[in-house]
């Protein structure tokens, strides 16, 4: 059996979601001014895999606000990224890094590796380079 029609459904399957993902996160004010994060580190269903102490953000406005946009931009330009060869690596320590952070800093540890695996299924490369000799 064949698996490249299967992953190729799976890439564009991961492209439409990340892409929606961020169109709808740009769309609204919380993602665009760091607000998103900083509630996401305080709801009080979700416990961090670090103990650590999420106040300091209130000090560091900006971070809250960089974070906001790295995730906006790593889902907008996901699909780029991730559908051209040279820049592939490059998407996906972005998005496994994305998810990794979400995994210790919320505890969605399920969603988060899931979404690492799926990542890594549908674009790692490990066939073997026929150009090194």
């Amino acid at each position: 059996v064949n698996p490249s029609p299967y992953r190729k459904i799976l890439q564009l399957h991961l492209c439409i979601v990340y892409f929606a993902s961020g169109v709808e996160k740009i769309i609204g004010d919380n993602w665009r001014n760091g607000e998103s994060i900083w509630k996401s580190l305080h709801l009080p269903g979700f416990t961090s895999a670090v103990s650590m102490d999420y106040e300091f953000l209130s000090t560091l406005p900006m971070l809250a606000l960089i974070i906001g946009w790295s995730v906006v931009l790593i889902e907008l330009l996901y699909p780029l990224f991730i559908w051209k060869q040279p820049y592939r690596n490059i998407g996906l320590l972005l998005v496994c890094s994305m998810h990794l952070g979400i995994l210790l800093c919320l505890g969605l540890y399920y969603f988060s590796s899931l979404m690492i695996i799926l990542n890594l299924t549908a674009f790692l490369d490990l066939s073997p380079n026929d150009n090194r000799k």
